[in-house]
């Protein structure tokens, strides 16, 4: 068996986590296991990966426990880093690489880099510490992978790009939980207290400033004036949520907005939605994108996603110089799309996680 030492798994369940997971579910245990390696006290989804056979290793985080964690990091691969041959460091910046740098120093001779975004997400300092490392990533990667090649430019030089050791990697799904179903959609929408004649918008992300909620609720509030028979449907949580709620409150639309919270069955709810608004301010490759395509729902997005989340005709795409008002005329323009089973393209796409996951099984065994 080969045990692949997998870094990138938060407490958050995002876009990364269900990127991890839809990859482990599908891997044949026997042939290749995973274990994460992480920063906080417990992960998403950390009570599934026991019971799949993984291991999840904790350590002190860098900013408030410097010394701690290079002492933790020391100590973990001279005890462990033997038992890996490869290391699969999932990222959305190169603001750390030290968890490359210590695996080269105790041997693991696979070291895997993936972007998973286009621009850094955490202020000035640690943009910088990005383009430092950038310049030095070919000390101590071996293997660059990205789910875009918008991604794969965030992160590596053209010279990475176009050598064999550059992979895109699809954030693949399980197609057949996500195809159209109308009593799901029945059931879905009965729970929520919806009729029929109500049109739901939906969003999927965590409250940051990259998902942009703020104009996800401006641009929903110009819809309501015009069209009172509609409700904002948002999944996910984060620090952002309280402002949200305080501005749906000041727009007084609060009976027409529904904050869902985190949920495990997105791609149920995704059933009793109408059209899904993504007007991020940048993006690797969102698996929420696919997901809905996967549903049937019409995606207005934001050109800030990437041209390759398009894998079939329902993605749309809007400038975010555009106003609220605006992309509001859009989605009415949409509003009478009707739904239909897309996974026979999803598949052809690249996007099915039974075969993706298949294809990098073979990856990983290749490298032992």
């Amino acid at each position: 068996m080969n045990r692949i030492l997998v870094v990138g798994m938060t407490a958050n369940k995002g876009g990364v986590e269900s990127f991890l997971m839809n990859y482990y579910r599908q891997m044949n245990k026997k042939r290749v296991q995973f274990d994460f390696l992480t920063i906080f006290p417990k992960i998403a989804y950390e009570d599934e990966i026991q019971t799949l056979g993984g291991r999840v290793w904790h350590i002190h985080g860098k900013v408030h426990h410097l010394f701690q964690y290079i002492k933790d990091l020391k100590c973990f691969f001279a005890q462990n880093g033997q038992n890996y041959k490869s290391i699969w460091v999932n990222s959305c910046s190169l603001a750390n690489i030290d968890y490359l740098k210590f695996a080269k120093r105790y041997g693991v001779t696979t070291r895997i880099i993936h972007s998973h975004n286009t621009q850094e997400t955490d202020g000035f300092v640690k943009k910088i510490f990005h383009y430092w490392n950038k310049l030095f990533l070919r000390r101590y990667a071996t293997d660059y992978w990205a789910c875009s090649n918008a991604a794969g430019s965030w992160f590596y030089s053209k010279k990475i790009m176009s050598g064999s050791r550059y992979k895109l990697i699809h954030n693949a799904i399980e197609t057949t939980l996500y195809s159209f179903s109308r009593p799901v959609r029945k059931n879905y929408r009965k729970i929520l207290g919806i009729t029929d004649q109500i049109f739901v918008i939906g969003h999927v992300g965590r409250f940051h400033n990259q998902k942009n909620h703020k104009f996800i609720i401006d641009v929903f509030y110009e819809m309501h004036k015009r069209c009172p028979q509609t409700v904002l449907v948002l999944i996910g949580s984060g620090k952002l949520e309280a402002n949200m709620r305080e501005k749906v409150d000041l727009l007084g639309i609060t009976d027409a907005v529904i904050f869902m919270g985190m949920r495990n069955n997105v791609n149920e709810w995704m059933q009793a939605m109408d059209l899904f608004l993504l007007p991020s301010r940048y993006e690797g490759l969102p698996v929420v994108s696919i997901e809905a395509q996967a549903a049937g729902l019409q995606v207005i997005a934001s050109t800030a996603v990437t041209k390759e989340a398009a894998i079939t005709k329902l993605m749309n795409y809007y400038s975010l110089k555009q106003s609220a008002s605006c992309w509001a005329s859009l989605i009415l323009n949409h509003k009478e799309y009707v739904r239909s089973d897309t996974s026979t393209m999803i598949k052809a796409s690249g996007y099915d996680i039974e075969t993706e996951a298949k294809k990098l099984e073979e990856i990983f065994v290749g490298q032992s």
